[in-house]
């Protein structure tokens, strides 16, 4: 139940589950999950199927340790970002860090590249940020990949389905408890 445009890989996903069944119909195995970038940017980590650092486009993966468990809040104001532009009009030329253990202290230190030119080209995605961080026992916000859902990871469940109460009604909301 993802939203279309959410930029939560659900398209991805789908087609990377289609590759599977294809290669276990067929009896063969595709090229490297690189050559899978043609369909997605999110294609090959969906096709790899464990939890993982992206760089570049969704080229450079690095498996990560298995996450502690986490209460996510994910926010979708209803607006589709378009990837290609996002990354047309990146203006920045460092990409940020991201060295060190996968903890939310870490990714504090740490950001979306991404985030600051989605927002300037899509508003609605800095107000859902803005929502989120504001909301009582959210850690961490962030947007999703090149957008435009928004993660808040909250320190308890109850935070989390606060906020999520006090999401506007024309968001798309979803509590995730991993």
């Amino acid at each position: 139940n993802i939203p279309v445009g959410a930029g939560l890989g659900g398209g991805s996903s789908d087609a990377a589950a289609t590759i599977r069944l294809l290669e276990q119909f067929y009896g063969v195995l595709l090229p490297e999950p690189s050559a899978l970038l043609k369909l997605g940017a999110d294609v090959p980590v969906c096709y790899f199927g464990k939890t993982c650092r992206m760089q570049g486009i969704g080229e450079i993966m690095t498996p990560v340790p298995d996450l502690p468990p986490l209460t996510l809040l994910l926010i979708y104001p209803n607006i589709h970002s378009v990837t290609k532009d996002i990354f047309t009009n990146l203006k920045i030329q460092n990409h940020s860090a991201s060295a060190g253990a996968f903890t939310i202290e870490t990714l504090l230190n740490q950001k979306n590249d991404l985030e600051e030119t989605a927002m300037e080209l899509y508003p609605a995605i800095a107000q859902a940020k803005e929502f989120m961080a504001t909301q009582n026992g959210c850690r961490l916000t962030r947007m999703s990949g090149s957008g435009s859902c928004v993660f808040g990871i909250f320190d308890t469940i109850e935070n989390a389905q606060n906020a999520a109460a006090a999401v506007p009604n024309n968001w798309w909301k979803k509590i995730l408890k991993l």
